[in-house]
């Protein structure tokens, strides 16, 4: 990438509406896309060709995630959903619900087997990836929780919200 200079780059257009985020996969091959819209498009980065498209729901998305591994792609939506799908073939493999407000963030463990969810609700949500069962929410934000990630060695994770706090879980 260049930073400097008048060079737009590469330009990629979802179909449907405006994007909202983007994710690399974890090799850099593929690159994916969330939308107003809530569907989301896997891209060859190579060719700029959108290899496929899965409607998730008609409420915005704001967080897409490919895992560690890059099998999978989990979506977080305005109607306090999280869409995970199998990345080789657009395969819906869970739909997470258990937030009582739109689901802002989104984090693979290290690991691949838990996924963390941040919320307007106040909460963080654990989420087995095996079976896709809410195993733990996290409580003590006084307001939206907006961003969440581990650590590198996956011992901790935090949570940053509109409270003004971080906090280390």
């Amino acid at each position: 990438w260049q930073v400097q200079g008048d060079d737009p780059g590469r330009v990629i257009e979802h179909p449907d509406s405006s994007i909202t985020c983007v994710d690399f996969s974890p090799q850099n091959l593929l690159l994916a896309t969330g939308s107003w819209e809530g569907s989301v498009g896997i891209w060859e980065i190579s060719s700029h060709n959108l290899l496929r498209t899965m409607q998730g729901s008609e409420y915005g998305i704001r967080d897409v995630e490919f895992s560690p591994d890059g099998s999978l792609l989990a979506a977080a939506f305005d109607d306090n959903s999280i869409l995970i799908w199998r990345v080789a073939d657009g395969t819906l493999v869970h739909s997470l619900r258990g937030h009582d407000g739109a689901v802002i963030s989104i984090v693979f463990s290290n690991d691949g087997l838990t996924l963390a969810s941040a919320s307007e609700d106040q909460t963080i949500g654990l989420w087995k990836l095996a079976d896709g069962t809410l195993v733990s929410r996290l409580t003590g934000h006084d307001a939206a929780v907006k961003d969440i990630t581990f650590s590198l060695d996956g011992s901790l994770l935090a949570s940053a919200s509109d409270d003004a706090t971080v906090r280390l879980w």
